[in-house]
């Protein structure tokens, strides 16, 4: 955060506050431009807000200069000299590389830029190449180690790193690279300076050391919040076909329930028409026993006999 002192009345854009961040950022300025573009994505700016972001800039310095000059137009005027630092401490931007074959030293070289490209032929009959990219610790991106003609890219090779981010590597110690020869016949290197002599390259390595474990240690709680959620919905779910199973089985017990009283008054009124026709069949058998036991009955059968 900058100039975390001002404070206004209104809402200012988050994202307004992280391009200032990162525009007013040394390191930032330092990047390539590819990866201040990935830096902007990250922080949610987009390309076609940034100028609308800077004349926000550029109205915030008006503010707090008020009526005051810019330094800059007060350097033209009092005619002041700007001074290369590489003249007065060479090295501000010193790189000296050294390449050694099979441990004997075989080129020694100094340069005042940062960006370095080391073309070295190879002795014949060499085992071991160790190339020592500068004599001082720090942040070096290696771009790419090329053999013989600069399209055969070398991957066999080990380094001193202590941590190794993409191409960026970091080193406590003075930066080597190792190569096994596999008969090159000329090597190529090309490595940016992006960091070098620094104090706290140890508490910067274990502070991103810490921030990959932090990191995976989030993406492993993402994930089990992942298969959290999905054995949520697989039992929410599973609870809701639970939830309409039962209310079927519940309309079909009372469909079921209402089908059975139904039966049951039914039975009831079947039970009453069966004592009536008991009653009924007492009744007749008893008007049939009068009737046998009559004297027309006896005398009915002894006629019909008589008639056979």
């Amino acid at each position: 955060m900058l100039d975390y002192e001002w404070t206004f009345d209104f809402p200012v854009p988050l994202a307004f506050v992280l391009f200032r961040a990162l525009f007013h950022s040394y390191a930032f300025q330092k990047l390539e431009q590819t990866y201040k573009n990935r830096l902007f994505q990250y922080a949610g700016i987009k390309e076609e807000d940034k100028p609308f972001y800077l004349n926000m800039e550029l109205a915030f310095q008006q503010y707090v200069r008020g009526q005051r000059p810019e330094t800059e137009k007060i350097y033209r005027n009092m005619h002041t000299h700007v001074w290369d630092m590489r003249q007065i401490n060479p090295k501000v931007y010193y790189t000296e590389y050294q390449i050694y074959f099979d441990g004997q030293l075989g080129k020694w070289e100094d340069t005042l830029e940062r960006e370095v490209t080391i073309h070295v032929s190879v002795p014949e009959g060499t085992e071991t190449i160790r190339i020592v990219l500068n004599d001082k610790n720090g942040i070096y991106k290696l771009r790419s180690i090329c053999a013989q003609d600069g399209c055969s890219e070398i991957k066999n090779y080990k380094s001193n790193a202590q941590l190794q981010i993409f191409d960026d590597f970091y080193f406590t110690q003075i930066p080597e690279i190792e190569i096994k020869n596999g008969q090159y016949r000329e090597i190529i290197m090309k490595y940016q300076v992006l960091e070098a002599d620094s104090h706290c390259m140890e508490q910067m390595i274990t502070a991103l050391k810490d921030a990959e474990q932090y990191r995976q240690a989030y993406g492993a709680a993402k994930q089990d919040v992942q298969a959290y959620e999905k054995a949520y919905h697989t039992a929410d779910r599973a609870w809701k076909e639970y939830e309409q199973a039962y209310h079927t089985a519940d309309r079909a017990w009372k469909e079921y329930e209402c089908a059975y009283l139904e039966s049951e008054k039914k039975c009831v009124e079947y039970s009453h028409m069966i004592e009536a026709c008991t009653e009924k069949c007492c009744s007749l058998e008893e008007e049939l026993k009068q009737i046998h036991n009559s004297l027309w009955w006896k005398l009915r059968s002894k006629i019909g006999r008589f008639k056979k």
